[in-house]
């Protein structure tokens, strides 16, 4: 009949104005969720920040997983370079045999465009370095990499950083530590071709890191320190220092 259409007419308008009340509604809910979650973005420097308080979790697995990842986005999703370096310094001394080579050819690729970064100068110097009594670094590195110590290559590096960075002792010491086992394997009846002025370099290399290491006083300058005790021996039976 015709007042059941009405009904039901005046219904469904009723319907369709709640509706659209409701759809407003929502709409501006979802309007202001999406306002605020960008008001809470955070910055890069931010969620590096963040990151690095996880990664320094030392007893949680599950924060250091999470910082990881955090600093996987920003290294390879970004153009943050704190992030780049830090990840894959952090690639480089991992465990896993796959994490260590996209390490260390990441740091290669940067310096392939960035040649003055002492980080990577530094690490990928260190990596073909040869492990000694006190750090064997180089030796786990290589082991994961499949590859040689190549001195001759790890100095090309390391005297980039000694140059550029005249506060880091620590290029300075395994800068010296590779001359002294390149003199050692000579003496040894091993034929290699030594760096011209070769003793007058270890001189001034081991003059530089006594110089250096004064100004720091923490755990890992200490190791330095007693580390480059071995070299002094060394350096003393050849007569190269008093």
């Amino acid at each position: 009949s015709r007042r059941n259409l009405r009904i039901f007419a005046g219904i469904a308008a009723i319907v369709i104005i709640i509706l659209c009340i409701v759809f407003s509604l929502f709409e501006k809910f979802f309007d202001n969720n999406i306002d605020e979650h960008i008001s809470k973005q955070l910055s890069c420097d931010e969620i590096y920040e963040e990151a690095m308080v996880m990664l320094n979790h030392h007893d949680s697995i599950h924060l250091y997983i999470q910082g990881k990842e955090k600093l996987r986005i920003l290294a390879e999703d970004s153009l943050y370079v704190p992030a780049k370096m830090k990840y894959y310094v952090l690639l480089l001394n991992s465990n896993i045999s796959g994490e260590v080579i996209k390490g260390f050819t990441a740091l290669k690729k940067i310096l392939q465009t960035d040649t003055l970064n002492t980080i990577a100068l530094f690490e990928c110097g260190l990596t073909l370095s040869k492990s000694n009594p006190t750090f064997n670094i180089p030796m786990v590195r290589q082991s994961l990499l499949g590859i040689e110590p190549d001195l001759f290559q790890a100095n090309d590096w390391l005297y980039k950083v000694v140059k550029l960075d005249t506060l880091d002792y620590k290029s300075a010491y395994w800068a010296l530590s590779n001359l002294i086992e390149m003199k050692l394997a000579e003496s040894n009846g091993i034929k290699i071709k030594l760096p011209l002025n070769v003793d007058r370099k270890m001189v001034e290399l081991y003059g530089m890191f006594e110089k250096r290491v004064q100004n720091y006083e923490d755990v890992t300058a200490e190791k330095y320190k007693e580390a480059v005790a071995n070299d002094k021996k060394i350096l003393w039976n050849w007569g190269l220092i008093k």
